[in-house]
């Protein structure tokens, strides 16, 4: 994604408890159109 030059919200990968919201990492990103969109890893 990067050498896309998708513009990135978050600094860097948020490692989150998988308990808590499902996942155990991702990060914001924007979509072509501008809006945020969240990626994650189950």
């Amino acid at each position: 994604m990067r050498s896309r030059k998708v513009k990135f919200v978050s600094t860097d990968v948020i490692e989150i408890p998988a308990e808590v919201l499902g996942f155990k990492q991702g990060f914001l990103m924007r979509d072509p159109d501008g809006h945020v969109m969240r990626l994650v890893e189950k």
